[in-house]
């Protein structure tokens, strides 16, 4: 049973590069806008997940996130990638995650009631809790779950190993090297289990970076990612929703100016973006990065989008990053990269995965600028909205307006 004294996260590089991405540009723009984030566990009833991630221990390992700050080494190395402004490095170096209330709410579930963690105040600190949040609790999770059920967590590796194992001598049979960047501190099984599967892919000359900031920094490996989808639902709280979607594109462009130009292109679902997503952006952006529905589709269609503006899809990259398996990866590896550039974020089938359960476990902007904010995917399980009323405006304007 884990010492709650014993903190998971001690670092604030322990996260993806797109929540300091996104933040810069947040801490930027619109430093006194409030937020809120809920997180959920699409799979919690089937895996009972807040009886072994225990209410208490949890709030505790949570709260313990505002005392963060950038030590010395780590803002020297944020300063390296030549990413971040001095303001929003001095930003991080003094507590970021303070000032942010955080809160229970409790919904009903076949187990009886189940706790949602709920953060909220200015958007460039509480957006800092999301990847923390979820990989505490899997982290949590998978001790008590062996815990409980009397599995020796040496099996738990074992599995994992031999499973790695297995995808690296896959990766290594490929005729050709597949952009692979490792996408999975958000679900991973522990810390130490990431760092493990990280370095062995590493090793093996099987991956081309990583999202996670604190093991791109400690290992030399690169960092990738660019932004997610709280930075376009966010700004539907700011500008009118049919307008939003384009304006973030827009802003992220002229703020990164060059860098960072993948984008994500499923907020607002597919036929908002085939309009917003204009031939001057297609022009702009170096890609687009896949996040739902059928890759393959999807695949085809932004390449019949760029040959009908006439853009060299070869010059052009689609990195995907829905559920992706090593088999998965190398199907669409060898059906579309001769047609164009491709890259691959990989998640947790590298960083949990094992015979224990996986909690299915998301932290979502449910509210921006006093206002809520929706996502509608191109996967109908992925859309994200507590209220019914605007969630069907969105709908309505991306459709027709």
């Amino acid at each position: 049973m884990r010492t709650v004294d014993v903190m998971i996260i001690t670092s604030l590089l322990d996260l993806d590069l797109y929540k300091l991405t996104v933040g810069q540009v947040i801490f930027t723009y619109f430093r006194d806008v409030q937020a809120k984030y809920l997180m959920t566990v699409r799979n919690g009833d089937a895996i009972s997940y807040w009886s072994f991630v225990r209410h208490d221990d949890y709030q505790q390992q949570v709260a313990s996130l505002e005392h963060l700050s950038l030590t010395t080494e780590e803002a020297t190395y944020l300063r390296s990638l030549n990413l971040f402004s001095e303001d929003y490095i001095q930003f991080l170096s003094n507590r970021p995650m303070s000032g942010v209330r955080i809160n229970v709410e409790y919904q009903n579930s076949k187990f009886g009631y189940a706790p949602v963690p709920k953060v909220s105040g200015q958007w460039c600190r509480v957006m800092l809790y999301e990847i923390f949040c979820l990989s505490i609790g899997n982290e949590m999770f998978t001790e008590d779950y062996c815990n409980h059920h009397l599995i020796d967590q040496k099996s738990v590796l074992h599995t994992a190993k031999a499973r790695l194992t297995k995808k690296l001598n896959t990766l290594r049979g490929c005729k050709q090297r597949i952009n692979l960047v490792e996408f999975g501190t958000r679900r991973r099984m522990s810390k130490t289990w990431q760092r493990y599967m990280l370095t062995r892919l590493h090793d093996a000359n099987c991956v081309s970076g990583t999202s996670n900031v604190k093991l791109a920094m400690e290992t030399g490996i690169p960092v990738r990612g660019t932004f997610g989808h709280e930075f376009v639902m966010g700004l539907q709280g700011i500008y009118p929703v049919h307008n939003s979607q384009k304006s973030a594109f827009q802003l992220w462009a002229n703020h990164w100016n060059g860098k960072l130009a993948i984008a994500l292109d499923d907020t607002l679902g597919e036929a908002k973006f085939l309009r917003d997503f204009t031939p001057d952006l297609m022009k702009t952006y170096d890609g687009l990065r896949h996040d739902s529905g059928d890759p393959v589709k999807w695949a085809k269609s932004r390449i019949s989008m760029y040959e009908w503006a006439g853009i060299d899809t070869k010059k052009k990259t689609l990195f995907f990053s829905d559920g992706l398996t090593i088999d998965k990866t190398i199907s669409l590896h060898n059906e579309f990269s001769d047609k164009v550039q491709m890259g691959f974020g990989i998640g947790t089938n590298l960083s949990n995965d094992s015979f224990t359960p996986v909690p299915q476990v998301v932290m979502k902007i449910i509210e921006c600028n006093g206002q809520p904010v929706a996502k509608l995917s191109n996967n109908p399980e992925k859309a994200s909205c507590i209220n019914n009323e605007y969630l069907e405006y969105v709908k309505y304007a991306a459709a027709n307006l």
